[in-house]
């Protein structure tokens, strides 16, 4: 069996999206890692999970989409390999970024003039 994912940390951030990554331990546990699987929820008691095939473009790495800006998500990930899943890793928590309101219409307060 594998050790934890270790390094969470975000790529990148948007009002509807979170893009994270992690390493791989260096500790396969003899067996090459098959997949990885990521763990978040949002303190709501649900936890959602999404499976990361560890090959491809970039297997340490995954965009979870449909986020709720002014939430703070917490997310761990688990490595996977013939003997079996990991532990998971320490959990990595984020606030996800809400858009700035707009500033309201300007106002004149008053004006003076100078003699």
């Amino acid at each position: 069996m594998p050790n934890s994912p270790e390094n969470l940390a975000v790529v990148t951030q948007s009002t509807t999206a979170i893009t994270f990554s992690w390493d791989e331990s260096s500790n396969n546990g003899g067996s090459l890692v098959t997949d990885f699987s990521v763990y978040w929820n949002a303190g709501s008691g649900t936890t959602y999970t999404l499976k990361v095939a560890s090959t491809g473009v970039s297997p340490t790495q995954t965009t979870i989409t449909s986020i709720t800006p002014g939430t703070v998500y917490s997310f761990t990930v688990t490595a996977t390999n013939a003997a079996g899943p990991s532990l998971q890793s320490t959990p990595f928590s984020i606030y996800a970024a809400s858009l700035p309101t707009a500033p309201g219409t300007p106002f004149r307060i008053g004006t003076t003039t100078a003699t």
